[in-house]
């Protein structure tokens, strides 16, 4: 499974599923954003000067006060966009998660869902001979209810064999299932939305970092 994306590692996706393509969004979302904010750091290290005001008031002020006054702009504008970041990532974690637990809801359903007690009951009384027998015979019969009940029981017991009999007949739980798989398990989903754990992924503004370095002169 994929656990976290928000480095901006391997965002190119061409997986063609719904929890993919969430997974992918995500983290292309996460990555845009962390990019930008860096970006930004960058253009604020490069600032020398002080936009000039209309009324020469700059022009008065000593070359130490106005550098002075240059990094309180730059720790301002650094920081300023340091909270937006920070709440648009919680934003996103908290989007994309909400997603992926719905999606989970579908896939669950439509792999596990039994309406009949009774098939239900069956196989997970039955011995694992007398298991495999009932997925053949749902297979046969194209008993959606005994299928799903006997991969239930198959994926529970670890009987690889009787999963991947029912994958072979019936190809469209196979891909539900890698689906499912997917999906991060739901303490790796809450681990993401931690905002003590969002709030890390994005570093406090290093006011060294913002001042400008020297020009180089030409000789």
């Amino acid at each position: 499974m994929t656990e976290e994306n928000i480095t901006g590692d391997n965002v190119e996706s061409t997986d063609p599923t719904k929890a993919g393509e969430i997974l992918h969004s995500m983290g292309a979302e996460q990555t845009e954003l962390t990019t930008g904010y860096y970006d930004l750091l960058n253009e604020l290290q490069e600032q020398h000067e002080l936009e000039a005001d209309d009324h020469g008031y700059l022009q008065r002020i000593p070359d130490d006060d106005k550098a002075d006054m240059l990094q309180r702009q730059k720790l301002e504008q650094a920081t300023a966009r340091r909270t937006e970041v920070v709440d648009e990532l919680r934003a996103i974690a908290q989007a994309r998660h909400e997603q992926l637990e719905a999606r989970r809801g579908e896939l669950h359903a439509t792999l596990f869902s039994v309406p009949s007690e009774d098939a239900l009951l069956r196989t997970t009384l039955a011995s694992d001979e007398e298991l495999e027998k009932l997925a053949d015979a749902g297979i046969q019969a194209g008993s959606e209810g005994l299928i799903r009940a006997a991969l239930n029981a198959s994926i529970q017991r670890g009987r690889g064999e009787v999963t991947a009999k029912i994958f072979g007949a019936k190809p469209e739980l196979e891909a539900a299932y890698r689906e499912y798989q997917q999906i991060p398990a739901d303490e790796v989903l809450e681990r993401q939305t931690d905002p003590d754990r969002i709030e890390r992924l994005v570093p406090e503004v290093d006011a060294d970092r913002l001042r400008a370095r020297p020009a180089v002169r030409p000789y």
